[in-house]
């Protein structure tokens, strides 16, 4: 809602006439300008459509209750004020310039206006946040927690608006100004009582979710008040200009109203962030053990229950949540941007509470790989702490205690790994099965046997189930689970998801055996390929004398290759070529299987499974075998945006 200055008649403010000497424009003789229709079309629409379709495939069911929420809000708290400000004239519409058919004071397009503004705001606050995950902003520490950060604005905000209900009497000069204050600041003073330290964590785009909405919609009103479209009563405004033509009073409605909406957000989100924390926290009912196809049981909440842990969320203070967790959670993003780029990418177009599951498995994934690689230990010693992993998934599962106590004093675990098997426990149980943990760990523990060896296409396979299936199917399950907790992975339509999950998984793993057969041999000492491929590539090299090598001379042949595998580039490709046409039936049985997925998870899969495939297309069109093929960032973002938006 926005207005223009008009020459006041009221002698009784003629000394106040800084407002009052604007010159009106002039429309006499010359056909009707601007119309607060056309200010929507013109000005609102176009932005609230670019912003929605950009956010479209970005926000998911809890940001469209956001919004919700806030348009309803929006509709039902500025009627009332809008109605009571334009009955005592603190702004009025010439004639034809909005419908003539009012609701109470209000004409159709004003009430669209609170519609729109609270729209744009709330999805461009929504577009700059998401993108961070929220949880670790309810970090409690020193930024945010002083008495003076926490109470100060909320004891300045009622006041202000105790001011406001004194001193904003109609017909007075600060009646504008007045009304916004104790209209806006007892509800700016509740959202910071809630997430005021989420609030301040957040500052910096809180700041811009604010003040670019601000400037927006201050040119838009600027150039209405300038058309003439409405008019500003100069009796009831202090006269204060920030243009010529916007008076300072405008101003300060766009900016405290864009506060209302952006804070409005960052409460609703901190309240999210909350409920997930303390949901992960509490133990299912013996009726959701009961009747669960999971084991630990997920609990769905009743709407009774659903109602009471938001409430509690609210009413939890930041240092009251489960701090150990946020940290944990904290040290889980870092081992996930530090071990996969491609990964953290793909992790950040997730729902947020689905990202705080999937960033708990890759860590563990992360740090039991780690485990099992670690070049300074011996392979007894990094098999005996596979065992540990082991126990501690069982103990996990079972729900029986766990010795964090003998973990820490024993050094079975570094600081790092033990914040990785903390999240794991709090979040994975519920959504993975026990089985696909523990294919995992068997993948680590027969890279570590010396014995171990792929001599057959149905061992490669093999292999690949336990190292990367079991993460396919772990992630199918979170998907499924999360989008609908009464999915059953062992109906027949589940078992038929989980085997095209399970899919991906072998594919994007021999993509990654494509990319890395010379690092495999040169540090770990293997060549995942099965006797037949070694067979083939040799003879294609002229080095098989004629005839089919023997098992002995296949042996020597992988053992040549593993010493010095730069030393065939020939050999390098052929192996790769081989891996990436062995993975291509795998990767069209996951393209078929990402249309099994709800549609919140399947745009963001088949952007994972496209990017990866295409480092097989950056291995195959290099000149020569390719010592660390990558994708290129503008392939990553072009991918991204053409299965986000098509």
């Amino acid at each position: 809602m926005s207005y223009q200055a008009f020459e006041n008649t009221d002698t009784t403010f003629s000394n106040h006439n800084h407002i009052n000497d604007l010159p009106m424009p002039s429309h006499e003789g010359q056909p009707l300008g601007l119309t607060y229709a056309q200010v929507h079309a013109l000005f609102t629409i176009p932005i609230a459509t670019a912003l929605y379709f950009l956010a479209r495939p970005l926000i998911y069911t809890p940001e469209k209750i956001i919004l919700i929420f806030l348009l309803t809000a929006a509709m039902v708290y500025t009627t009332p004020w809008d109605n009571y400000i334009i009955a005592n004239g603190a702004w009025s519409y010439p004639p034809g310039r909005a419908t003539d058919a009012p609701i109470g004071y209000v004409p159709l397009e004003e009430y669209f206006f609170f519609f729109i503004q609270t729209l744009m705001s709330g999805l461009f606050s929504i577009l700059i946040t998401r993108w961070d995950l929220h949880v670790l902003k309810l970090k409690a520490g020193p930024e945010g927690s002083s008495s003076a950060v926490r109470y100060g604005p909320i004891v300045g905000m009622l006041g202000l608006a105790v001011w406001g209900w004194i001193e904003g009497k109609p017909s007075s000069l600060n009646f504008y100004l007045g009304s916004i204050c104790w209209w806006v600041m007892p509800i700016l003073a509740f959202q910071w009582w809630i997430a005021g330290t989420y609030i301040w964590r957040n500052r910096r785009k809180a700041a811009i979710g604010i003040l670019v909405p601000t400037a927006y919609l201050c040119f838009v009103d600027h150039t209405a008040l300038r058309e003439g479209v409405w008019i500003i009563h100069g009796g009831t405004s202090t006269g204060w200009m920030v243009t010529n033509h916007l008076p300072f009073e405008e101003a300060l409605f766009f900016f405290l109203s864009n506060c209302m909406v952006v804070c409005g957000v960052f409460t609703c989100q901190r309240t999210l962030a909350a409920v997930s924390l303390l949901k992960h926290h509490q133990k299912p009912s013996a009726s959701a053990i009961s009747t669960s196809k999971q084991s630990p049981a997920i609990a769905p909440l009743t709407p009774i229950e659903n109602l009471k842990l938001h409430i509690t969320a609210i009413l939890t203070p930041d240092a009251s949540l489960p701090q150990q967790t946020i940290t944990d959670i904290h040290t889980a993003t870092e081992i996930l941007s530090n071990g996969s780029k491609s990964f953290s990418t793909a992790a950040l177009l997730f729902p947020q509470h689905v990202r705080e599951i999937i960033t708990a498995l890759y860590s563990f994934c992360r740090v039991t790989d780690d485990i099992a690689d670690e070049g300074s230990l011996d392979a007894q010693t990094r098999i005996a702490a596979l065992s540990h992993c082991r126990t501690f998934v069982d103990a996990a599962y079972s729900q029986s205690p766990i010795p964090w106590t003998t973990y820490e004093s024993s050094k079975v675990f570094t600081a790092q790994q033990l914040a990785a098997l903390r999240i794991f426990a709090t979040y994975i149980p519920p959504y993975v099965p026990r089985h696909a943990i523990h294919e995992l760990l068997d993948g680590y523990t027969w890279d570590l046997d010396p014995t171990s060896r792929i001599r057959t296409s149905e061992d490669l396979v093999s292999y690949c189930a336990m190292v990367a299936s079991s993460v396919g199917e772990a992630c199918c399950n979170i998907m499924m689970l999360t989008h609908d907790p009464e999915w059953d992975p062992q109906s027949k339509e589940g078992q038929k998801t989980v085997q095209r999950a399970r899919d991906m998984g072998v594919a994007l793993q021999m993509v990654n055996m494509a990319r890395d057969v010379a690092t495999d041999a040169l540090e770990f000492g293997r060549l995942y390929v099965p006797d037949k491929w070694v067979r083939e590539v040799v003879a294609a090299g002229g080095e098989g004398k004629g005839g089919v090598l023997s098992d002995k001379e296949v042996e020597i042949a992988r053992e040549k290759f593993v010493k010095e595998p730069w030393g065939d580039k020939e050999a390098l490709r052929r192996y790769a070529e081989l891996f990436l046409t062995a993975a291509e039936p795998y990767a069209e049985s996951a393209a078929i299987g990402a249309q099994r997925l709800p549609p919140l998870f399947r745009k963001v899969t088949e952007s994972a499974l496209t990017i990866y495939m295409s480092i097989g297309d950056v291995i195959r069109s290099s000149p020569e075998y390719p010592a660390r093929a990558v994708t290129s960032n503008w392939l990553k973002v072009t991918t991204l945006i053409k299965t986000m938006y098509t």
